[in-house]
């Protein structure tokens, strides 16, 4: 079974998609029969196959390769039933080849939609005719405030209308849509009172008397005697007041709304996670920077005693050079002074001494024993 993703129905899915797809198909049943038909966009093969059991034989055309590839698998056996890809912008078929083409949720999902009307028409013959459906984008999608993200241009009314009338000059609308309300039905076992269409075993659906099962209430009508009792037609009361699917609609949009804001809060919650990770992340840098700065600064210090210790050690090898350089200064002015004593002492010695000949002391005439 081909997995469902909201691009195409697959008839495994229940619930307010299936009430609408079912219904389609089965309501234009008796329009096929004995006929040609082409399903356009047919998808997993569910309807075309649903069409096969009344018409001459259907052709099933998608897109999708993956979806023609399981419908030609799940649906063998249908001896009049084939499937092609292609594109509903251009249709492999010639001209005037079928007598009804049926086209469902389709158009929505291409941006070509005048080339496709034209494609649908082109392909039908001069009497045939082409039931197609799109959803109404005021209700279907600003109502609800919702997008479908399958759904490339969606239509209101005269919009769909006037892309049907540039191809189509007779046009029958229809509306569908789910709804609640309240059944009164004649008690007659098997009386077809009028056509209901319901889900069959697997991909099929039944064409059976509306005859409600489980009645709440009887209602009786009720004469004398002899009397002709007059016959009231089955009834089907609605509420607009009172719609409990449009009741259902308000809560699923309320409940819309609600995911929607708990998505956002969701990515609030999320962004604010991002934050705190990011600012814990910088807390623990800042507080790795910290002993860092920390470690440099201790290695500073370090070094800032050592070279203090080095300078008070060499500040004292200074001042005791000084002060042995005074020392020496001291000791070489006293020799100096010492010095400059002996040498006035010498002078005065040679002053006090006598003159010597000028023949010195052993010239001619001196007497050597003489002073």
């Amino acid at each position: 079974m081909i997995e469902f993703t909201g691009e195409r129905f697959v008839p495994s899915e229940d619930g307010e998609i299936a009430y609408e797809h079912w219904h389609r198909y089965g309501w234009c049943r008796s329009l096929v029969k004995g006929r040609r038909v082409l399903d356009v966009a047919c998808g997993e093969g569910y309807g075309a196959a649903l069409l096969a059991a009344e018409a001459s034989e259907v052709v099933g055309v998608d897109l999708s390769g993956d979806a023609i590839e399981h419908a030609r698998q799940a649906y063998a056996s249908v001896s009049n039933l084939v499937f092609q890809q292609g594109s509903a912008t251009a249709i492999p078929f010639p001209d005037a080849s079928f007598d009804v083409v049926v086209s469902y949720e389709t158009i929505e999902h291409l941006a070509e939609q005048t080339t496709m009307i034209a494609e649908l028409r082109r392909v039908l013959r001069a009497d045939g005719v082409l039931v197609i459906s799109s959803p109404n984008r005021p209700v279907y999608s600003d109502a609800r405030n919702y997008r479908n993200e399958f759904h490339v241009k969606e239509l209101d009314l005269s919009e769909f209308v006037g892309l049907l009338e540039s191809q189509f000059g007779a046009i029958r609308l229809y509306g569908q849509r789910l709804a609640t309300g309240s059944f009164i039905l004649p008690d007659s076992a098997g009386e077809q009172v009028y056509q209901a269409v319901t889900r069959g075993e697997g991909a099929s659906l039944r064409f059976e008397s509306a005859n409600l099962e489980s009645v709440m209430y009887y209602v009786a009508v009720c004469g004398g005697e002899g009397c002709t009792l007059p016959e009231l037609p089955p009834s089907v009361y609605l509420d607009r007041a009172v719609d409990l699917y449009a009741r259902y609609q308000g809560v699923a949009l309320w409940a819309s709304d609600i995911d929607r804001q708990f998505s956002e809060l969701g990515r609030a919650h999320r962004r604010l996670q991002r934050e705190h990770e990011e600012r814990s992340r910088w807390a623990v840098a800042l507080d790795q920077e910290v002993v860092r700065l920390a470690e440099q600064l201790a290695a500073l210090q370090a070094e800032l005693d050592e070279r203090t210790s080095w300078a008070i050690e060499a500040d004292q090898a200074r001042l005791k050079a000084t002060q042995d350089y005074e020392a020496l200064v001291q000791a070489f002015d006293a020799r100096s002074r010492w010095a400059d004593t002996l040498v006035a002492e010498l002078e005065a010695l040679r002053d006090k001494a006598p003159v010597s000949s000028p023949q010195g002391p052993m010239g001619h005439g001196d007497d050597p024993g003489s002073v």
